[in-house]
């Protein structure tokens, strides 16, 4: 509680000091957070984030103070207040109790949840930071980015203790903050429209992604990330109040763009792209190349940062050795790839991009992906018209979004050959790879959530803040452009899954998966778990009869690391090379009639071990030991 009190004391102070609204300032927190959180993580040294949050509401106070010596008190209260008791501030009120009441009861439901998305959180909070690979429980996705993860560390650390619906609710808090900027022309005297952005930004995240509230994936986060830093991208480049401000903003939400997920260190040139683009005619082509490149540097130097991490800790990730081998078998032609193959695969692309794959409640209603760049670029070309956008910067988001289109569906292409080469056979079976290819928009959404929420800021912002120089052909008359902004609403509630929404957001609908009750069954009768409080701990878990997918035992009994080895045949040489290798401390066994417990009853003080007994390895010199806990 004391760190959540330190954490909205910050976000008032900077109100106060920065001179910005709350909607405007809450994301620059958050994403400095995440960034503070990265550094301490680093050295396990997570439960100091506390404490600097307190030093720095401490520094806070004390620039107010000083302030209010000088003289400046009432005018600094009066701004202050202004500031912070927005509208925004009452929709994200009202957005996050909506969350909370509905995110609480959820359960992990999905096995990359298993894998990863809820696994790593758990690592994280338990270990106060990041482990090297002995450590690491998600053994196939070490070097995925923990952006996320330590965005939902903070809620952890804030409830007092692990729980999988803080976690959804962090991730699903996280899209709120990112869509929160979009709400800063929302005046009181416009309060009744409230409730109409209170609920785009709950639906917002849903459209281009049904999974956004059901599965703890990122993709829609990085989408919306994206989309927060293009919309302070293009504020930075075209506004001239608050430039330092917006961009401390942008560069923060462009490294946190690559810390949530791998791809944002590819998405982080879009938004820097549009600052370049949109800044060219208020400054100068060589004075936006400068800015563009200061912009990216913290970025830049964030993803090194974590690539020399994982290097220096050891920590291997699937995706990286799968496409080395992917490339290795496609060089030796142990994986062929025919004409015939390359124009299936193109079909397969060309029948999804055409046919879209959202429904609604189930029904056969579908929003086409390739609809959605004709439409973002119709919506541009009208605020052009209307005066909301010059006509050398409309040509130049257009062509922007076309090349940034054409580039992902290529790249994409080019993954089905080499990283995707596994998920196919030759020939290619049509009908199992255009299912596939839905993965196109869950990976490509971001372009789409960046277009929407610039596109959307742009329509609502003064024509003098976007447009340098008016165009002649400018109109008064604003009802087009609002036509084409309902209609872009109506294809966009179209486009979401409604099932989807009600079975996750309305309360008393969301029901947990079978797999949340397999977890409780693994809990209940691994009891031998609870003599270990240690989150170090490595066991060596023997048992007759494994589950078919060990990794829901590891994820079941987290934070401790279990080792599970597939070998069998060891000898007793074998095993005493294994306990050293994998720093093992721990052995039990679930059963008397494996190898592992044959091995290590040899150690026994009696020649004998117990089942479902925790015995301690113990070395001495060469010689080693089994005991049990307690003795």
């Amino acid at each position: 509680m004391i760190l959540f009190v330190a954490l909205c004391l910050l976000v008032v102070e900077l109100c106060i000091i920065c001179k910005q609204q709350f909607e405007n300032t809450l994301p620059v927190v958050a994403a400095a957070a995440v960034l503070v959180c990265y550094g301490l993580a680093m050295f396990q040294a997570l439960a100091w984030f506390e404490w600097v949050v307190l030093a720095t509401d401490a520094a806070g106070l004390g620039w107010c103070a000083v302030q209010v010596v000088l003289g400046r008190g009432r005018k600094l209260l009066g701004e202050g207040l202004r500031n912070i008791v927005t509208p925004g501030l009452l929709c994200f009120a009202l957005v996050a109790a909506l969350f909370v009441a509905a995110a609480l009861p959820h359960r992990v439901s999905h096995t990359d949840e298993v894998y990863v998305w809820a696994i790593q959180p758990l690592s994280i909070y338990y270990h106060q930071g990041f482990v090297g690979a002995l450590l690491n429980l998600s053994v196939r996705f070490m070097t995925y980015t923990p952006g996320m993860h330590l965005f939902q560390w903070i809620g952890l650390a804030i409830h007092g203790e692990w729980s999988e619906g803080v976690v959804f609710l962090w991730l699903w808090l996280f899209y709120a903050i990112m869509l929160l900027p979009l709400t800063r022309r929302l005046t009181w005297k416009k309060a009744g429209w409230m409730p109409v952005y209170a609920v785009a930004i709950i639906l917002l995240p849903a459209v281009f992604n049904a999974e956004a509230y059901r599965i703890l994936r990122v993709d829609a986060a990085l989408g919306l990330a994206v989309g927060y830093a293009t919309v302070m991208a293009w504020r930075f480049a075209t506004e001239a109040e608050n430039r330092s401000f917006n961009g401390i903003a942008t560069a923060l939400a462009l490294a946190l763009l690559v810390l949530v997920k791998q791809p944002g260190i590819g998405w982080a040139i879009f938004p820097v792209a549009i600052a370049l683009l949109a800044g060219k005619r208020v400054r100068g082509l060589k004075a936006n190349i400068k800015e563009a490149a200061v912009l990216f540097a913290l970025p830049l130097l964030t993803f090194l940062s974590w690539n020399l991490f994982c290097a220096l800790a050891g920590l291997t990730g699937q995706h990286i050795e799968t496409l080395q081998s992917n490339l290795t078998n496609i060089v030796s032609r142990q994986y062929s790839v025919s004409g015939g193959d390359l124009l299936a695969l193109l079909n397969a692309l060309v029948i999804s991009v055409t046919q879209g794959s959202a429904s609604i409640a189930g029904g056969v209603l579908t929003v086409p992906q390739i609809a959605w760049p004709l439409i973002f670029i119709t919506f541009a070309i009208v605020l052009h018209r209307y005066g909301q956008l010059d006509r050398q910067t409309t040509r130049r988001l257009i062509a922007l979004l076309a090349v940034c289109y054409v580039a992902y569906t290529g790249a994409f292409y080019a993954a089905l050959l080499v990283v995707f080469r596994p998920e196919w056979t030759s020939p290619v079976d049509l009908a199992k790879m255009v299912p596939f290819m839905d993965n196109m928009q869950r990976y490509g959404c971001g372009i789409w959530y960046a277009l929407l929420m610039l596109l959307s800021y742009i329509g609502t912002a003064p024509r003098a803040a976007t447009v340098p120089e008016p165009p002649q052909a400018a109109r008064k008359n604003q009802w087009p452009a609002r036509g084409l902004a309902l209609l872009l609403a109506v294809v966009a509630l179209v486009g979401i899954q409604w099932d989807v929404i009600i079975a996750n957001l309305v309360l008393g609908r969301y029901e947990p998966g079978t797999l949340a009750e397999e977890m409780d069954g693994i809990q209940a009768n691994s009891f031998w778990a609870e003599e270990i409080e240690d989150p170090n701990a490595v066991v060596l878990l023997a048992s007759d009869n494994y589950p078919n997918n060990r990794l829901w035992l590891q994820y079941a009994l987290a934070p401790l690391k279990l080792v599970m080895p597939y070998q069998t045949g060891l000898s007793a040489v074998d095993f005493e090379a294994l306990l050293r290798d994998e720093q093992i401390n721990y052995f039990v066994s679930e059963g008397t009639e494996n190898e592992l417990y044959q091995l290590a009853s040899a150690y026994a003080p009696d020649k004998m071990l117990d089942e479902y007994t925790m015995y301690a390895i113990k070395w001495q010199g060469d010689d080693l030991s089994l005991v049990a806990l307690g003795e």
